[in-house]
C-alpha cells in the first residue's frame, strides 16, 4: 500500500516538473479560431482597437456587479445567480 502511494507521489510529482526539465520548443503563437472570429466582429462593429480579451473582462466584470447589485436589492442568492448569468 505505502510503495503505490510512494509510486503515485513520484509520478505526480514528476508531472509537475515536468514542463521545467523538458520545456517545450518556440513555436509561433498562433490565436485560436474562436478569437479570430471575434476579433473580426469587433472590427466589424467599430470596434477593432478593442481586443476580445477587454471584451470578456468588461463582460465578466458587469455580470459580477449585477448579481452583486440584485443580491444587494433582493437578498435572494439564486436571483443573484440568475442576474450574473444573464
Amino acid at each position: 500500500m505505502s510503495a503505490g502511494l510512494g509510486a503515485l507521489l513520484g509520478a505526480g510529482l514528476l508531472l509537475v516538473v515536468a514542463p521545467l526539465l523538458w520545456p517545450r520548443g518556440r513555436r509561433e503563437a498562433k490565436p485560436s479560431a474562436i478569437v479570430e472570429r471575434q476579433r473580426e466582429r469587433l472590427v466589424q462593429a467599430g470596434l477593432g482597437r478593442v481586443s476580445p480579451a477587454t471584451v470578456l473582462t468588461v463582460s465578466v466584470v458587469l455580470c459580477v456587479v449585477a448579481a452583486a447589485v440584485v443580491f444587494a436589492i433582493f437578498s435572494v442568492g439564486v436571483l443573484a445567480v440568475a442576474a450574473g448569468v444573464v
